[in-house]
């Protein structure tokens, strides 16, 4: 009933990864979708090519869980 797709367009992820004009949310799903696919080699390969982009939206993606849970913190 539920499976997982088998063929994903990794160059299409990819790009979508480096495209800095999309959300960081957007971003970190595709990278997920990607490392869910692909095996250690392949994953290994694609931060080294990438660590910048990846950098950035780990980092956007701490910094907004860290602000929300300040706001959750102060009510």
């Amino acid at each position: 009933m539920f499976t997982k797709k088998s063929n994903i367009d990794l160059k299409k992820s990819t790009a979508k990864i480096q495209d800095s004009k999309k959300d960081s949310t957007a971003r970190l799903r595709h990278l997920k979708t990607i490392l869910e696919h692909v095996d250690s080699e392949e994953a290994k390969n694609l931060f080294e090519a990438n660590y910048s982009h990846v950098y950035y939206i780990l980092y956007d993606t701490f910094v907004q869980a860290e602000a929300n849970l300040r706001q959750r913190g102060k009510r």
